[in-house]
């Protein structure tokens, strides 16, 4: 993910030289990079189903089918 908002903040910099409007490419490399601290803010339950809703989280942004759930 870091990457991607890395790489995102790149593309805005060379848009920005070729007068192309940035304002969103900024805006989604913040959005971006605030992906890994979501479980964090959410977490709850037991460690098994922390452990899948974290994998969930993960799938869902990268596009992944979702984790099966097992509780643990």
């Amino acid at each position: 993910m870091i990457d991607l908002a890395v790489e995102t903040e790149q593309m805005a910099g060379y848009a920005c030289g070729h007068d192309v409007p940035t304002d969103a490419m900024y805006t989604s490399a913040e959005m971006v990079r605030l992906i890994p601290q979501l479980f964090e803010k959410i977490k709850h339950g037991e460690p098994g189903h922390e452990a899948w809703l974290k994998e969930a989280i993960e799938c869902h942004f990268l596009g992944k089918p979702m984790p099966e759930y097992v509780a643990k």
